[in-house]
């Protein structure tokens, strides 16, 4: 029996007393063989029946199975089945990570690790260190995946905001980490403000993929113009700071033609360019043959597209993305 029902039991009997008393009823005693009556649906072992002297409730000692000491200190509630996958899930990927970096430690091309893995974590690391107050800062980077632009700017020597990104634990579906982003953007002040939205659910290779899913697509696209949205919030009020502001999307992608851009699109203040990724020199990792990939870039700032406008010209191949 659970401690929380004995003693409204207890006080049951209590209140009964009372009243018996207020009454002017003659007192009855409740003996050994009354209180197992009243307890006895509930297993509970009574050891005493003598009375508190300070409230009336009678002493009575509960008796606990043997593993009460192990159980006592469980959770009331039970982690939920997909929680419990997911932590899992995290677990198992953390463990693979630290497992990979350890056997490539352990291998003997140490060189080829240090360039590989170490320098560019060091470099990252540079970048969550608190921006120096007598140096303006120069960037702030939304959705972005490996950080490579802000990486760069700190290599440079530039004063740089921590990237936002889910990989470095920012989920910007929370509203917590969405405030952040602003008040980083009214404080801090970044020169630009570059934002690289993911583009999964707007290539239109899903319209094949969802051929016979259609209202599945809508779905997922809906849940991604938040970000669409979080992120024309975050351009305006840069552009209000006085900063600059730089969208880069796949120039196909379906995203362009979302009414949730469209303040951006239709406004006089932005600059649209579009450029291809080979003639920056972009390189595939299988085989390292060029990778075309069409980009456009939405900027404020037309000095800023100025070089960013080059597209392909021919004259080589281009490895199939």
């Amino acid at each position: 029996m659970k401690k929380k029902a004995y003693w409204k039991k207890v006080e049951e009997l209590v209140r009964l007393r009372r009243s018996m008393r207020e009454a002017a009823l003659p007192y009855i005693p409740v003996d050994e063989h009354t209180v197992d009556e009243i307890y006895d649906q509930d297993n509970l072992d009574v050891d005493e029946y003598d009375m508190d002297q300070e409230d009336g409730a009678p002493k009575v000692n509960l008796k606990y199975p043997l593993d009460y000491e192990t159980v006592r200190n469980l959770p009331s509630k039970r982690m939920k089945r997909a929680s419990r996958k997911r932590v899992t899930g995290w677990a198992r990927r953390a463990l693979l990570c630290l497992t990979t970096t350890l056997v490539a430690l352990a291998a003997p091309v140490a060189a080829e690790v240090n360039e590989a893995v170490v320098e560019p974590l060091r470099d990252l690391a540079s970048i969550f260190v608190k921006p120096r107050e007598d140096e303006p800062v120069a960037l702030l980077e939304l959705f972005a995946g490996s950080a490579k632009l802000t990486t760069e700017f700190a290599a440079q020597g530039y004063n740089v905001l921590e990237p936002r990104d889910i990989l470095y634990g920012h989920d910007l579906f929370d509203r917590l980490a969405q405030e952040s982003v602003f008040r980083d953007i009214e404080t801090m002040r970044p020169r630009l403000l570059w934002v690289a939205l993911p583009c999964t659910m707007w290539s239109p290779w899903q319209r094949l993929n969802y051929a016979h899913r259609r209202q599945a697509l809508r779905r997922a696209r809906q849940k991604q113009r938040k970000l669409v949205k979080l992120a024309v919030e975050a351009a305006w009020a840069q552009v209000q700071a006085g900063g600059e502001v730089a969208f880069e999307h796949p120039k196909a992608s379906d995203m362009w033609d979302d009414p949730t851009l469209d303040s951006l699109m239709d406004s006089p203040l932005v600059s649209m360019t579009n450029l291809d990724m080979c003639r920056y020199n972009l390189r595939a990792v299988t085989d390292g043959g060029r990778l075309r990939k069409p980009t456009r870039i939405l900027s404020s700032s037309p000095k800023l597209l100025e070089p960013l406008s080059l597209t392909c010209h021919g004259g080589h191949s281009h490895t199939p993305t």
